[in-house]
């Protein structure tokens, strides 16, 4: 007698997966709470019309930068799209630039509490002064001026790569952060289920959004991996070359990140404390001896709890 067996369903497939990694640099707070709420990354508005006029809070000159959303081409899922995709580096040879403008940035990701920012190597402006707070209204539908964009991250992990100077805070007022390196670039990164997501741009104050990216992981491939990713990166830099262009030249050395001034106006005095009046003295800010030409890395974000 034959043996008869009963066929076997096939394993399901596993879902589709792919990694969402956002590279931030530049001007960005990022705001932390309880473990079970999202980090926050509020981008202040450093932009500038009159740039004789334009002035940090202390009164000294600031200098515009320019905040956007940047992604590969090749990840835009529009028909007849075709693009050459980028390798991995950061760098693809085809992008997408979207020029923030006092706008939400929705990741439509799943819930999921915030990553932890407590060990991430950038300045601390809960080091700087306990008096400090996040001002309650950059959090608001409608909030001041001073704002640029926000954006939730929910689950995923972040890292950064410390620069090779090791800085201190300038003027030293109270009690100034130990002497350290930073990174002034912060990567997130989560896996996510499915086959892309889209990105919602809306208005401060508005329901309506104006913008909507669908975007599909492109595939990487480095050193035997593959991988399906969408890279994404939020930037709010110096205006003469917010893109990091490498054909511009490397920036002049500095020994003072003089643009870290512009995260004090997300900022209030907590109430019931007393602190400096930084609108009478000079912003504490991040200060190295070691400057050297090429390897100087500054125009920080920096975190604080909310």
């Amino acid at each position: 007698m034959t043996n008869l067996t009963t066929p076997q369903d096939p394993p399901a497939a596993a879902p589709s997966q792919f990694d969402l990694t956002i590279e931030f640099t530049g001007l960005c707070l990022y705001v932390t709470r309880s473990p079970d709420r999202p980090v926050t990354v509020v981008l202040p508005d450093a932009t500038a019309t009159d740039l004789e006029s334009n002035t940090h809070l202390d009164g000294l000159p600031a200098v515009p930068h320019v905040g956007y959303l940047r992604f590969d081409l090749a990840s835009l899922a529009a028909a007849g799209t075709t693009a050459e995709p980028g390798n991995g580096t950061g760098a693809p040879p085809n992008e997408v630039v979207h020029r923030l403008s006092r706008e939400t940035i929705d990741l439509s990701l799943p819930a999921a509490g915030g990553p932890a920012f407590d060990t991430l190597s950038i300045p601390s402006f809960g080091d700087i002064s306990g008096a400090l707070e996040p001002d309650p209204a950059i959090f608001a539908d409608s909030p001041p001026a001073t704002v640029l964009a926000r954006v939730d991250l929910r689950g995923g992990s972040v890292t950064t790569a410390k620069g090779n100077p090791t800085w201190t805070f300038k003027p030293e007022v109270g009690t100034p952060p130990a002497a350290a390196q930073y990174g002034s670039y912060v990567w997130w990164s989560r896996t996510l289920e499915g086959d892309g997501l889209t990105i919602t741009l809306t208005p401060f104050g508005s329901a309506e959004p104006t913008s909507v990216y669908r975007l599909t992981p492109v595939t990487e491939r480095s050193a035997g991996e593959v991988r399906r990713v969408v890279r994404l990166k939020i930037a709010n830099l110096c205006a003469d070359n917010p893109l990091e262009w490498s054909e511009l030249g490397q920036p002049a050395v500095v020994n003072e990140d003089l643009d870290f001034k512009w995260l004090y106006q997300l900022l209030r005095i907590r109430p019931g404390t007393t602190a400096p009046d930084y609108s009478m003295t000079a912003l504490p800010h991040p200060y190295t001896s070691e400057a050297k030409q090429g390897e100087v890395q500054d125009c920080f974000g920096a975190k604080i709890q909310g």
